[in-house]
């Protein structure tokens, strides 16, 4: 498996998914301060086993990876669910397929045709795509390696395919998601939902990030494009910079961010001393950090909405769509 830079997959930005105001504001900053998902972690999964890492993957739980251990730090959290929103959105980090972050009108439209999709409960937009909640079928599994996948169903009005490659390195954990359909073209989007934990070993997060643009919001969960300039991420809580000019923010503040941006630079949180940097083929992020316990910086080939013509991979026989996205640290 190459890392998380080999492939240039082209939705928004240089390289080519959202968070939720409504899903996810709805329910506040109670819960679990250090934001472990532990009932996330004490179903059955899959373990991976590298040096002093591992990694726990549910199949059953919409393919994520519920638990990432480095030296024994869980560094995965969880958020706190509330305003109607699946349980599923809130732990863990969950591949979003065949669309991420949320659509105009709860609506898909390709070749003239507009489809429907249904919301998961009344007052909550259709998100994060249709494989989130559903098990995925494991093709291959090693003490470091799994390989997954899901058939796309209804309410996904066009058939096709997901499929995930998870592996765990003593340094570093590489996720490739694919999304395609042998049968006939169709749009798609793709990305990665991690929830970190705020506090890992007693330390809190702190987040480095100075992106080049953020995407204007529209409305909530839904972006226009990209405005070069300073941006939320790295103004007002702005507090040191290292030598390379990174932002610092000493902590994700809670109630700040929920925005989508272009950043052609590597994501680092710290946790005291454990530093993990994050990767992708995409130069899209999205940032959520309203809730106290966990936050959350994904990766996405386009800014929510991705649907859109201007925005969507068109997939077909023989051409999937990919993602990757890898965290590295020092052993």
């Amino acid at each position: 498996m190459t890392d998380a830079r080999g492939t240039d997959n082209r939705g928004t930005g240089k390289r080519s998914t959202d968070k939720r105001s409504a899903d996810k504001r709805g329910a506040g900053a109670e819960g679990d301060a250090r934001g472990a998902p532990d009932a996330a972690r004490d179903r059955p999964g899959l373990e991976l086993r590298a040096g002093a890492s591992r990694a726990v993957v549910d199949p059953e739980r919409g393919g994520r990876l519920a638990s990432l251990r480095i030296g024994g730090v869980e560094i995965l959290g969880r958020g706190v669910p509330g305003g109607g929103a699946p349980e599923a959105w809130f732990d863990g980090c969950f591949p979003m397929a065949p669309f991420a972050g949320r659509l105009t009108g709860d609506r898909v439209t390709y070749g003239g045709v507009s489809h429907a999709l249904p919301r998961p409960s009344a007052g909550v937009e259709a998100a994060h795509g249709v494989v989130d909640r559903v098990p995925w079928e494991v093709r291959e599994a090693s003490p470091r390696r799994v390989r997954l996948r899901a058939e796309l169903a209804r309410p996904w009005p066009f058939g096709g395919w997901a499929e995930q490659e998870i592996e765990l390195r003593e340094t570093g954990i590489e996720l490739v998601l694919r999304c395609g359909n042998e049968e006939r073209e169709m749009p798609v989007s793709l990305g990665y939902h991690p929830w970190f934990a705020r506090e890992a070993a007693g330390e809190r997060a702190r987040l480095r990030f100075a992106p080049e643009a953020r995407f204007a919001p529209l409305a909530p969960g839904l972006f226009g494009e990209p405005v070069p300039g300073r941006t939320s991420a790295d103004a007002s809580r702005r507090t040191a910079a290292d030598a390379s000019g990174r932002a610092a923010s000493p902590d994700p503040a809670p109630g700040s961010r929920d925005d989508s941006f272009l950043h052609t630079g590597d994501p680092e949180i710290a946790w005291g001393a454990l530093r993990v940097t994050l990767v992708s083929s995409s130069d899209v992020w999205h940032v959520f950090d309203a809730q106290e316990p966990a936050f959350c910086v994904e990766p996405l080939t386009a800014a929510p909405d991705g649907l859109r013509p201007e925005r969507t991979r068109i997939v077909g026989p023989g051409a999937p769509a990919e993602l990757r996205f890898g965290l590295r640290w020092d052993s």
